[in-house]
């Protein structure tokens, strides 16, 4: 999802912005993860009010605020799956 908030940004495509923010704060909030969810949808609301001013910005905040989760995903992927007893 952050690859296509940054072709959003880049092409400066509101609607793609709102749909790409909309699922990343759908698919952040699983895992109640607010900070993140927070900022996604300070994004996805510039966009569906068609302003994009300030967006790069955000999305640099949210790409900081997603590191530490993204490491822990990764750990938790490459950790060997539980066996019942």
């Amino acid at each position: 999802m952050l690859d296509e908030i940054r072709e959003a940004l880049r092409t400066r495509d509101p609607k793609l912005l709102k749909r790409a923010a909309h699922t990343l704060k759908g698919s952040v909030g699983n895992f109640a993860v607010s900070g993140p969810c927070e900022t996604a949808q300070r994004l996805e609301s510039l966009a569906k009010s068609g302003e994009l001013s300030g967006t790069d910005d955000i999305f640099n905040a949210l790409e900081q605020q997603l590191a530490p989760f993204n490491q822990i995903l990764a750990r938790r992927a490459a950790e060997p799956a539980h066996q019942p007893r």
